[in-house]
């Protein structure tokens, strides 16, 4: 199947449902930030109400003891626990300190594309370039960043991304 070229817009809220589920089922192959897409977006309004209300729907919140943070599930690619803070490493490689330890953030990522690699590391399944096994299991990102698998945690990992994949 080649690239769409028109997308034609019917008015109706039971296609919504359907729409979602397409954008959902093909996220990882839609990139909504891409310099393209801005600029089919200044010339379509009603794409760009179709993707913001997608985004809306898909945002994560974050919350901790005084502060609620929300981000695009496609704007973090990992985050790194140090102590008790993590740190998220995001695509604009803004790297926001979280006041709250990746155990409690964890909990808050269930419903999106995340998993749990490392004691210290969750990285966003979308942004997976590679994974190596063997005597040296990591996970290489798309940005080139290499993180660590444990042993342990290996077969939830594989079970992990065979599910993502099937949707």
């Amino acid at each position: 199947m080649g690239p769409v070229d028109k997308i034609i817009i019917i008015d109706n809220n039971e296609i919504q449902e359907e729409l979602d589920k397409f954008i959902n089922t093909n996220q990882k192959h839609i990139l909504f930030n891409s310099d393209m897409d801005q600029l089919s977006l200044e010339r379509n309004p009603i794409l760009k109400g179709i993707i913001n209300n997608y985004e809306v729907k898909h945002k994560i919140k974050i919350q901790t003891k005084n502060r609620i943070w929300f981000f695009k599930s496609g704007e973090i690619i990992r985050l790194e626990g140090k102590r008790q803070n993590t740190i998220l490493y995001l695509t604009n490689k803004s790297r926001p300190l979280i006041n709250e330890s990746i155990d409690q953030i964890e909990n808050q990522l269930k419903d999106f594309s995340f998993i749990r690699i490392h004691n210290d590391h969750i990285i966003n399944v979308n942004f997976i370039s590679k994974i190596a096994t063997g005597q040296d299991e990591y996970i290489e990102l798309i940005n080139g960043e290499t993180i660590p698998v444990e042993s342990q945690r290996k077969q939830s990992i594989l079970k992990s991304l065979e599910t993502h994949n099937k949707l």
